[in-house]
């Protein structure tokens, strides 16, 4: 039974916080909307949309990330911006697009918006209904 989590947000140093779940994983001080989706927990607030994909997190003065999904429910682009302190203003959006391959029938590929490629995901030619490939 899962009792405790640790857990940090991307790779930025700081996001780091812990909690314990108790209660059927209801935590005291976290909110959770209708369909048991987390809406606040650890100064983080999340939204989503109707079909129950996050759409958005955000951190006060700290981070905003929004969530852009295909028409098939597949994530398709990712805007994520931080808010600068000293200047005391939001830094400019970076957004990540992802290139998804109807035939291969998954993610091949993440893009930056200046067009430089970031986490790509290489496979056989083995399609994916055959179970050979076991990608994450």
């Amino acid at each position: 039974m899962l009792t405790e989590r640790q857990s940090t947000l991307w790779t930025e140093e700081g996001w780091g916080f812990q909690d314990t779940y108790v209660n059927n994983r209801r935590t005291e001080g976290w909110t959770y909307d209708n369909d048991g989706n987390t809406t606040y927990a650890a100064q983080i607030n999340y939204e989503y949309d109707s079909a129950g994909k996050m759409i958005k997190t955000d951190r006060n003065e700290a981070y905003e990330t929004e969530m852009f999904r295909d028409g098939a429910g597949r994530e398709a682009k990712r805007s994520q911006r931080k808010w600068d302190g000293e200047e005391e203003e939001w830094e400019a959006w970076e957004t990540n697009y992802f290139v998804f391959s109807s035939v291969m029938g998954r993610t091949l590929t993440e893009v930056s918006q200046t067009g430089s490629t970031g986490r790509c995901r290489w496979f056989a030619a083995i399609p994916a209904e055959t179970g050979l490939v076991n990608e994450k």
